[in-house]
């Protein structure tokens, strides 16, 4: 199990298996979060926290919640808010107990401007 939380642990998550590859987003709250996102399954991955501590964020076409912690600020993940689509969820990897294996890719994803990943 990968195990991960905010600063001040009242966000902790757990996940049973790494994302193939983590995202750096060219969006404006991804930059100034400097977030290292990684797509996991939501079935296989839990989240704990107390919902009175914790700041949902949404912005733009109101599609996701970017979830902070409301005492150390630290955001550690992002649900979504589609309530069509699948369930979906990525977490903030440089919120993670560990160090990640040298082997995980990280791709440039232009959420700015085009929508695309810009390493295809």
């Amino acid at each position: 199990m990968f195990k991960g939380s905010c600063h001040c642990g009242n966000i902790k998550w757990e996940t049973a298996t790494l994302p193939g590859w983590l995202t750096r987003c060219t969006c404006s709250f991804c930059r100034k979060s400097a977030a290292s996102w990684g797509h996991v399954d939501f079935e296989n991955t839990t989240i704990f926290y107390d919902e009175h501590a914790v700041v949902r964020y949404v912005h733009g076409d109101r599609t996701l919640a970017f979830v902070s912690c409301g005492k150390c600020g630290c955001t550690t993940h992002w649900e979504s808010l589609d309530p069509q689509a699948t369930q979906r969820m990525k977490l903030n990897f440089v919120t993670s107990d560990f160090e990640w294996p040298d082997d995980i890719p990280s791709r440039l994803f232009d959420g700015a401007d085009t929508w695309q990943y810009l390493d295809e």
